[in-house]
């Protein structure tokens, strides 16, 4: 497996999380392979690059790493309705789901490792509208001959 490039690699899980999150009787409108500015329609995942990483780790190889956010956004309440108890919930349903995704999809042709490493929760003003966002940061990585 040689070096990949990071946007190929943000692609495959943005595609992979797609597949799981948006749909009918799924709970996202989209998945973005970006950070959003702006919020048109809730609940929404978007996938974003981190940090990149190569290190020797044996005599004739390397290994890379890429940390990408997965940052969730879930309207927090609205005048109709939607409510907090009900965000709180959806915000856990999307979680179990890329949980899911990472579990199932450990080795793929663009990766040989993926796992979360990270997790935060907390408030966020987007376009004049709250929402509770979880911020879920995820390590994939491989090992390429030197």
């Amino acid at each position: 497996m040689t070096v990949p490039n990071r946007e190929t690699v943000r692609d495959a899980f943005v595609t992979l999380l797609s597949t799981a999150l948006v749909g009918s009787g799924k709970p996202c409108k989209s998945v973005l392979g970006y950070p959003a500015d702006r919020i048109s329609s809730s609940p929404l995942v978007c996938v974003s690059s981190l940090s990149a990483s190569s290190e020797k780790t044996a005599k004739a190889s390397w290994g890379w790493q890429f940390q990408f956010n997965v940052e969730i956004l879930v309207r927090w309440k609205d005048s109709g309705s939607w409510t907090q108890a009900k965000a709180e919930d959806k915000l856990d349903e999307i979680w179990v789901l890329i949980g899911g995704v990472i579990e199932a999809n450990q080795k793929t042709a663009n990766w040989s490792t993926l796992e979360v490493t990270g997790d935060a929760c907390d408030m966020v003003a987007i376009s004049g509208d709250t929402y509770r966002r979880e911020v879920i940061t995820v390590n994939v990585g491989g090992v390429r001959a030197a």
